[in-house]
């Protein structure tokens, strides 16, 4: 479940009060709830610190929250959909955390794909890569890779043909015109990665390609995290609330 509605049924607590305080009561329960809602998004946090390694802030930023209303007593959680132009969708990447399965191919993997005959294939960071302080591929280095993939003919690619293709690979390698490429297995078989051209007569291998596509654990419980922020939350926070809300009313 990536999208968790909260609500309360105020029946029970409004059997004893006078108008006045069941007028109010909407109000307070609607504060209540949006407390829960902020208790939960803390909580959430707190979980990915705990189970992901060194979470980037756009992961632990990955909750929106829809506000309940006196008319709406509703509040949502959901892991967002939508990600700013060029980052992949929280939802994408943190769907296989909290449903287990296989993941999403990431917005950077879906570019390359088609690139060199490559389908559907996701990538693993080499020894090659320069990895960011949260252990991925900056962002940067991914779209000069991108960029000079789709700028090579799919001749250039690394291992396709006999020697005298692969002698103007090299070529083309020393001269800079290729800073990356795809290698394939010998006689121009399976892709096994992106090989880069790291300083002068230096390669190494940026990207891998996984030759099948892993299956993830559930390890991060969004719908119980936010159950126990709600239980652990609500009554008392109602309570104050409520008391609000008589304290103010008109």
């Amino acid at each position: 479940m990536l999208a968790l509605n909260i609500t309360t049924d105020l029946k029970r607590f409004t059997r004893q009060l006078n108008d006045l305080e069941r007028r109010q009561v909407r109000f307070a329960a609607a504060r209540a709830l949006n407390d829960v809602g902020d208790r939960a998004l803390g909580d959430l946090k707190v979980a990915m610190q705990r189970v992901f390694v060194n979470p980037k802030p756009y992961t632990l930023n990955a909750v929106r929250r829809v506000p309940a209303h006196r008319d709406n007593l509703a509040t949502t959680l959901a892991i967002k959909d939508r990600g700013p132009a060029g980052q992949t969708a929280p939802a994408s990447f943190l769907s296989a955390e909290i449903l287990g399965g296989q993941r999403h191919i990431k917005r950077f993997e879906a570019a390359i794909d088609g690139i060199g005959g490559v389908t559907g294939m996701e990538l693993i960071p080499g020894r090659g890569a320069k990895l960011d302080r949260y252990g991925n591929v900056p962002s940067a280095t991914i779209r000069s890779i991108i960029a000079s993939l789709r700028a090579s003919p799919a001749d250039k690619v690394a291992g396709a043909g006999g020697k005298r293709r692969r002698a103007r690979n090299v070529a083309l390698i020393r001269h800079r015109e290729v800073t990356a490429w795809i290698v394939r297995s010998r006689g121009g078989g399976a892709p096994l990665g992106i090989w880069g051209l790291k300083s002068p007569g230096h390669v190494a291998p940026v990207l891998f390609f996984a030759r099948s596509k892993p299956d993830y654990s559930r390890r991060f419980d969004f719908s119980s995290l936010v159950v126990k922020s709600y239980n652990e939350t609500f009554m008392q926070s109602l309570s104050k609330r409520f008391v609000e809300a008589l304290a103010t009313a008109k």
